[in-house]
Order: C-alpha cells, then sequence, then structure tokens
C-alpha cells in the first residue's frame, strides 16, 4: 500500500478531478514501466540496472501526484555542493535526480552521476613537510589510513567496508584531530541518512576514504569514523532489493488503479 493511500480514501495532492485522473494514469505508467525494468534486472544479474527519464516530460500535475506516490526515503547525496542531488525515494533504488533545473526519475544501485565522482580524487594521502606542534597520535592514524587503502578493493561498491577507524577511541587531541582532518580534507560528495538516527557521510579528497558521523536528534556526535571503501556500503541499495522493489512498485500501480475502478481517484 502507497504510504499515502488508505483504505477509505486517496490522500494525495490537491488536483481538480480531471487533473488527478490524468496525473494517476501517467504515474501508473510510470510505475509499470519501472516494474519491468526491475524485474528485467532481477532475471539478468550480469547487467547493471540503469534506466532514466526525465520528469520534464509529464505536467506538474502528474509530478506531484508520482512525488507523492514515491514517497521520499532516507538517503539524499549531494554533488559538487548541491549542483545534483539525489535523492532515494520509498522504494530502494528508485531516484529523484536534480542536476540544475533538471529532475528525472532514475533506477539505478546508484545513480551513474555519483558512481562517477567516486573515482576522482587523490590516490594517496599526502602530508605537509612541516608538521604543527602538539600532534600525538595523528601520525598512527594516516599510516593505517594508507595501508588500509592499499589493502582495499576500490573498484566495486562492498558489502562490508574495507576497513574503519573510529576517532572516538583512538587517543587523538585537538591538534590532532584538525591535522587528520585537514590533510584529508573535503571532497565532492556529502551525503545524509536518516532514520532512527541521523548519518553525515562525507567524502575526502582521497577517493575511498569517507568521514562517517552518527548523531542523535538534538544534533549530538554519537559515533565519528574514518571509513576506507569506494562508498560507504550503507549507501547505495543492493541486488538484493531489485525483486523487492518490483513488488513494491507494482503493489502501488495495483492500488492505484483500484482507487480509479472504484472512484476514489478522478
Amino acid at each position: 500500500m502507497p504510504h499515502n493511500i488508505t483504505d477509505s480514501a486517496w490522500t494525495g495532492p490537491d488536483l481538480k478531478p480531471e487533473e488527478e485522473k490524468r496525473a494517476a494514469q501517467k504515474t501508473l505508467a510510470v510505475l509499470e514501466e519501472m516494474a519491468d525494468v526491475f524485474k528485467k534486472a532481477g532475471e539478468d544479474t550480469k547487467n547493471e540496472l540503469h534506466w532514466i527519464t526525465d520528469l520534464g516530460r509529464l505536467d506538474a500535475g502528474t509530478n506531484r501526484f508520482l512525488k507523492q506516490t514515491l514517497g521520499r526515503g532516507e538517503v539524499k547525496i549531494s554533488l559538487c555542493g548541491g549542483e545534483a542531488v539525489a535523492e532515494e525515494t520509498e522504494i530502494p533504488a528508485v531516484w529523484r535526480l536534480t542536476i540544475g533545473e533538471q529532475t528525472s526519475l532514475v533506477a539505478a544501485l546508484l545513480p551513474r552521476c555519483v558512481t562517477t565522482l567516486l573515482e576522482t580524487g587523490n590516490t594517496d594521502i599526502k602530508e605537509p613537510e612541516k608538521k604543527p606542534d602538539g600532534l600525538f597520535a595523528a601520525g598512527p592514524v594516516l599510516s593505517e589510513l594508507r595501508q588500509a587503502l592499499k589493502d582495499a578493493d576500490l573498484t566495486k561498491i562492498p558489502e562490508l567496508p574495507d576497513h574503519q577507524i573510529d576517532l572516538s577511541r583512538q587517543p587523538l587531541n585537538p591538534a590532532d584531530m584538525n591535522y587528520i582532518l585537514t590533510t584529508l580534507g573535503e571532497g565532492k560528495v556529502d551525503i545524509e541518512l536518516s532514520g532512527f538516527a541521523k548519518s553525515r557521510i562525507q567524502a575526502s579528497r582521497v577517493k575511498g576514504i569517507w568521514r562517517s558521523r552518527i548523531l542523535n536528534n538534538a544534533g549530538k556526535t554519537l559515533m565519528d569514523s574514518l571509513v576506507v571503501a569506494l562508498i560507504p556500503p550503507e549507501v547505495p541499495a543492493g541486488r538484493e532489493d531489485i525483486p523487492t522493489s518490483e513488488a513494491k512498485l507494482r503493489e502501488l500501480a495495483d492500488w492505484i488503479r483500484r482507487d480509479m475502478a472504484r472512484g476514489a481517484i478522478g
């Protein structure tokens, strides 16, 4: 059942009856097309799941109806300071992608614009020749990261991080922390995860090194880690999500079809 549909009434966007009916019909077509894409991807595991459609081809009413039907998920990825933003819907592996004035709907484990940026960045950790005074444990942490990078497989999305360092468990003083973060720098990918707790994940300037922070509802940091992986595995959808997403898309389509038949829509 869609998150915004009940047994008693459709509670979608406020549209005139004919506009709502037209929006439902067009939304139905999009849902069925995506469901077929997921079915094909599930049957052929060798091929990458990738499908995209420009939402600019749909009228405003349909876009509102489709957006409310798909809902909002827990993953938001900003690229290059917000020049592009990918937001997962409530359907795993279905994303709303906004680049400038253009918004698209994407079916992918991770949108290609994100995977393209994952291949950029420095290939090693570069430290300045002159180090600041007061450092204690920064050197060993950076050395551990260097070794982890050498051992990591950065050619594929991992099921688990290749390596993770919990900074809160390291004997770091403020000078250490500042030096580590300054040395790693900030990259072009910024990720927000919502759920029972909020997470903020930022790429560093070094390919494969991320800073991952878990925050409580008051914004207090519960965990602060450095992760070595092509991308932290909790961000992309997994291939195991493909049949589930197909089923959810067909369920949404069935609910809209039944509500149209009984006059709850339009």
